[in-house]
């Protein structure tokens, strides 16, 4: 039902920035193509989607989402309303679904809209936007924001504290990570914020080797300091998602593989290693030197004998164990455990067998 105006439920939701009623009401069959009674129009949303160059068989409510905010209402764009309203989140969820549907139009002048109404620091979306658009791969986008002078490179508070680099650097965009580079984005910006990352740390964790290099030959820093939070080196990061190759290529480059954890779930490498269980990372480790009782983080912190009791991982803590491991090794000063103790809180039977036969102390 319309209102005098030719304004549906839909429309009001969108004007009012009610985005959960929006998706609700679009999931129970509200038409996106309806319009106000400004700028009436019959149009299907197969015709709708020819026009965007959609598929007409995209049942996404995403797509209709964003068809139904990119309709005109009251002679602006809903992109237009949200600035204007000063609705950052809504208008870069419009922006991102335009990118994620190359939806046609005025998609460029969009975007620098959006950034020549927020400033440039930490807190506003500006940075954001370039931040999303590297993480997701929008090369034209990431480009035309670069040519366009309107970005900062300073870590947004959103998509867990990325600079831009540090994003594309996570998720493998070689191509975006050189524009970037290029554009002169630092390599070594601090990780901000928990699971911090620098761009180094970040590739390392997930195994873009290519990405590595790239980033080594901007005269990124190896070595530099985990986050504070849950935070990890380069190898540290390695290490913990079982990257072998990537872990081999960072010792041959010096990565200190006993740098010391983060304060907060910190892990030192061969730590990290044996708390998923990594067999031959931990063996690949101790060959290069790995310290096998490195002490443990300052909060949560453990040694490699303690998460392998922890994790319940057998095989590793044999392994450990024939290593010289210190079966009776003090726990961290704050939520820290020996290795018995956190073996019986998971209630891990036969790790706790296997303590006990070798000393495990009840302590």
């Amino acid at each position: 039902m319309e209102d005098k105006r030719g304004r549906t439920a839909l429309h009001w939701s969108v004007q009012n920035a009610n985005e959960d009623i929006v998706a609700l009401l679009l999931a129970e069959g509200a038409s996106p193509n309806t319009v106000n009674g400004f700028q009436n129009t019959n149009s299907s949303q197969e015709d709708l989607s020819t026009r965007r160059g959609l598929p007409s068989s995209e049942k996404s409510l995403g797509l209709e989402l964003a068809m139904s905010l990119l309709e005109n209402f009251e002679g602006k764009t809903a992109l237009q309303m949200a600035l204007l309203r000063g609705q950052e989140f809504s208008a870069t969820c419009i922006l991102f679904q335009m990118a994620r549907f190359n939806v046609s139009g005025s998609f460029e002048s969009s975007a620098l809209e959006i950034m020549e109404r927020w400033p440039n620091d930490r807190n506003s979306h500006n940075g954001y936007v370039l931040c999303w658009a590297a993480r997701n791969g929008f090369k034209k986008l990431v480009t035309f924001i670069l040519n366009a002078g309107k970005y900062s490179f300073s870590p947004p508070i959103y998509i867990a504290g990325r600079t831009a680099l540090q994003a594309a650097a996570e998720q493998g965009h070689l191509e975006i990570a050189k524009l970037l580079l290029s554009y002169g984005a630092a390599t070594d910006d601090a990780p901000y914020g928990p699971h911090g990352r620098t761009a180094l740390q970040a590739a390392a964790g997930q195994g873009h080797i290519e990405m590595l290099n790239l980033l080594l030959s901007y005269g990124a820093e190896i070595n530099a300091s985990p986050g504070s939070t849950d935070g990890r080196t380069a190898i540290q990061a390695a290490a913990e998602q079982g990257h072998i190759e990537m872990v081999k290529l960072l010792l041959f480059y010096s990565a200190e593989i006993n740098a010391q954890p983060a304060s907060f779930r910190g892990r030192t490498a061969v730590q990290a290693a044996a708390e998923q269980g990594y067999l031959e990372m931990v063996k690949l480790l101790l060959l290069y030197g790995a310290d096998i009782n490195a002490s443990p983080g300052l909060n949560y912190g453990r040694t490699a004998i303690q998460v392998a009791a922890e994790q319940g991982h057998l095989e590793m803590a044999m392994l450990l164990l024939s290593h010289g491991a210190e079966i009776n090794a003090s726990p961290g000063p704050t939520n820290g455990l020996t290795a018995l103790r956190a073996a019986t809180g998971r209630s891990h039977f036969e790790m706790v067998k296997l303590l006990v036969s070798h000393g495990a102390e009840n302590k």
